[in-house]
């Protein structure tokens, strides 16, 4: 008997476990923004695609590439500037699409970090998402900076609540690496590639000791961090 009630409540717990998931992903959007030149159309688009592919196959979304291209080559025919175009991407395959103007501010960014961890394992740390419970709560309380530097359960900084991170040392670059908690960037992948970083994880402790600190996405490209003591409210 104690047997078949620990069955039944290991199955209910399982049936409640999943149903949660669908629950947080009823009215989830994928997201992605996309830089889009005049010069030369989107940046990154197929890196960008295929970090969407991968979540939309993690979260089960109907993914339609063809009908994803065809939408945004629709959009980028009213554009006369260079823009950023977000993409939302919902579970029954809809799309929304906006632009706005791309005046990317490139000056350095006053940077302080976050007052408490993030998990690690959280998996909203590791998908382009409109859920940002995550990046909200580590920014409560705090002003008097442009940008929060988010650190893990191990003190190991991962980014901030829009960028990967990159640190300078002895003339090599580098970025923690994705099982700190890190959100893949598309930038940052380019740019491993490449070979202009390496994953290296960083101490909070051994943020002063950096040569330079930077943020990177792909909207933006790269914004040099002054590290400053944040004005803490409670």
């Amino acid at each position: 008997m104690q047997e078949e009630l620990a069955v039944a409540q290991e199955s209910t717990s399982i049936q409640t476990s999943a149903e949660s998931v669908t629950d947080a992903t009823d009215n989830l959007a994928l997201v992605e923004t996309i830089l889009w030149e005049k010069c030369c159309g989107f940046w990154l688009l197929p890196e960008h695609l295929q970090r969407l592919k991968a979540s939309a196959d993690h979260f089960s979304f109907a993914y339609n590439e063809s009908r994803i291209l065809a939408q945004l080559d629709e959009v980028v025919k009213k554009l006369k500037c260079d823009s950023l175009v977000r993409l939302e991407f919902f579970r029954d395959g809809v799309i929304n699409l906006s632009t706005t103007p791309s005046n990317a501010n490139r000056e350095p960014v006053k940077a302080s970090p976050a007052r408490q961890p993030v998990d690690s394992l959280n998996v909203w740390l590791r998908h382009s998402t409109s859920r940002r419970e995550q990046y909200d709560q580590t920014i409560v309380g705090i002003t008097g900076v442009d940008e929060v530097l988010l650190w893990n359960e191990q003190g190991e900084v991962i980014g901030s609540t829009t960028s990967n991170l990159v640190f300078e040392l002895n003339g090599q670059y580098y970025t923690p690496p994705l099982e700190c908690g890190v959100m893949p960037g598309v930038y940052r992948a380019s740019l491993i590639q490449q070979g202009r970083l390496q994953e290296r994880r960083i101490h909070l402790d051994e943020l002063a000791s950096c040569n330079s600190i930077y943020l990177i996405n792909s909207a933006i490209g790269w914004r040099e961090v002054n590290l400053v003591e944040p004005k803490v409210t409670v």
